[in-house]
């Protein structure tokens, strides 16, 4: 059953004339109880500012700016400026930007406005998911969390543990940088249009400390991600078939040895904390091949 919100946002959009596009992957939650929902799971009382990404119709934007003292929302559509200047009327603590999520300066932002505590959310594009988080976590910047509505299949991975299917370098780059958690699921129902998938809530709580030192933090995760290369082989093979580390196989089998890892497992199995000790081996025994790397 389609509620009185969901009628009148589809209103609101035909009477604005703005037809969605695609390749924007443009589509609005229509279920005002769960945008609340999604709005009060940003925790205020640890971040007074927010960021968020994907402003659309701003319909979450507005329940943001009643929880937080300054918001910042970023979109890329600017065929939504007159609904924003609407909002603006309303809420002088909103910051509209126009700009590309993936290529936009949040280190100068949050400089510029001397920024301390900072949450980052929103219901972004399912395009863009995956590589937006890995830019984030990756840019260390002040965060205290992240909140995106994101495809369900990829929540599911965030999360996943060690053995699973579903594990992989996106579990583990959100591991090493922050604690995940899957708040609530959202049937593709509740949006205009309906995706093809249903959605999920994710939540990381950015770790106050890094576990390694910055420099070390590219090897570490090259490390990774050749061990990822050929997941259905063993580790010792994918690493050495990946290219991506050059070490000779018995160095390697060393390495792991060192590590109380058994060379016949696949990556999958490995644990962050395992990752972090065979990276550690292989920095300590072969500081010239990780040098090269």
């Amino acid at each position: 059953m389609v509620n009185r919100y969901h009628k009148y946002l589809r209103d609101l959009l035909k009477d604005s004339g703005l037809r969605l596009k695609k390749r924007f992957g443009q589509h609005f939650l229509g279920d005002f109880d769960v945008l609340k929902k999604i709005a009060e799971s940003f925790d205020n009382t640890i971040a007074d500012s927010v960021i968020e990404i994907g402003t659309g119709i701003g319909n979450l934007t507005g329940l943001l700016a009643e929880r937080f003292k300054k918001v910042w929302t970023i979109e890329l559509d600017k065929r939504f400026a007159n609904l924003h200047k609407n909002i603006q009327k309303l809420f002088s603590n909103i910051n509209f930007i126009y700009a590309d999520a993936m290529k936009f300066p949040y280190d100068e932002l949050i400089r510029l406005n001397n920024l301390e505590r900072v949450s980052i959310g929103g219901n972004i594009p399912y395009s863009i998911t995956s590589p937006l988080i890995f830019s984030l976590l990756k840019k260390s910047l002040p965060l205290e969390e992240i909140i995106f509505l994101v495809q369900e299949d990829v929540a599911k991975r965030i999360v996943s543990e060690p053995g699973s299917k579903d594990y992989g370098v996106l579990s583990i780059t959100v591991k090493y940088y922050g604690e995940p958690k899957i708040l609530f699921r959202v049937e593709k129902e509740k949006f205009i249009p309906p995706p093809k998938v249903s959605s999920a809530l994710i939540k990381i709580k950015i770790k106050s400390e890094p576990i390694l030192d910055k420099d070390e933090e590219h090897l570490f995760f090259n490390v990774v991600n050749a061990s990822f290369a050929q997941r259905r082989k063993q580790i010792v093979n994918s690493i050495i078939n990946s290219g991506r580390i050059q070490i000779e196989k018995d160095e390697l089998l060393r390495c792991l040895e060192l590590s109380n890892i058994d060379s016949k497992r696949r990556a999958e199995t490995l644990s962050l904390e395992e990752f972090i000790g065979l990276f550690r081996e292989i920095q300590i025994n072969l500081p010239k091949i990780i040098d090269k790397m």
